[in-house]
């Protein structure tokens, strides 16, 4: 899905209406080289890409839901401005080719996985959180995040959870039960289940996906 995003530059109230970071506040992460964004001199007005907006945007959010230091932010930001990284064109697409949540899960140190409700459940179902685990991390629902860059749109858009991954995922694995929420309010899905040999094989529905993601891209 193309938004044309990339052809304009937004302005620090854009960051503001997107962000809920005042001008105040962005003086100070700027302070803090937090802000990423382009100038034209020290007058000059700050504009922003929208890959830099939304690492704004997921950092403010961390922060507001998990009082984080903002100190404990700058790897999470850096993770997400890496050269050809776009964690916002990413997870456009996602959305709109599954129609599920996407999620963050982080530990701000060392561990950025930024992908659909499916693939995160499936971490849970191969021990990646078991009992072995001792680092602590950080969850965030990303679709409120980009369905709010996107309403900065000149037309507006907001990506709907159509839940087509999940039909992806009955296709190609029948015998996996249906866990779309939707169809089972109420029901907990998430098991924690510890690998044998430490080996996962990659269920057949999630390279019917990945392949369905790269065609879309071409």
């Amino acid at each position: 899905m193309s938004l044309g995003l990339d052809d304009r530059r937004y302005s620090s109230r854009d960051v503001q209406d997107s962000t809920g970071l005042s001008p105040r506040q962005q003086n100070d992460w700027d302070g803090r080289d937090l802000l990423p964004h382009d100038r034209a001199g020290k007058e000059g007005w700050r504009r922003f890409t929208p890959r830099e907006i939304f690492a704004l945007m997921v950092c403010k959010e961390i922060r507001r839901q998990h009082g984080t230091p903002v100190r404990q932010l700058k790897w999470v930001q850096n993770f997400m401005l890496e050269e050809g990284a776009n964690h916002f064109e990413a997870a456009v697409k996602l959305m709109d080719l599954l129609g599920v949540g996407v999620w963050l899960c982080t530990d701000l140190e060392e561990t950025f996985v930024l992908d659909s409700e499916l693939e995160i459940i499936d971490m849970w179902e191969h021990g990646y959180f078991g009992a072995g685990c001792e680092r602590a991390f950080v969850f965030l629902p990303i679709n409120p995040l980009v369905n709010r860059l996107l309403s900065c749109l000149k037309e507006p858009i907001e990506l709907e959870a159509h839940g087509k991954g999940y039909e992806i995922m009955q296709a190609f694995s029948p015998n996996k039960p249906d866990t779309h929420p939707d169809r089972h309010p109420g029901r907990k899905f998430f098991t924690c289940l510890s690998p044998s040999n430490g080996q996962f094989a990659m269920p057949r529905w999630r390279l019917h996906m990945a392949w369905s993601l790269n065609a879309s891209t071409s």
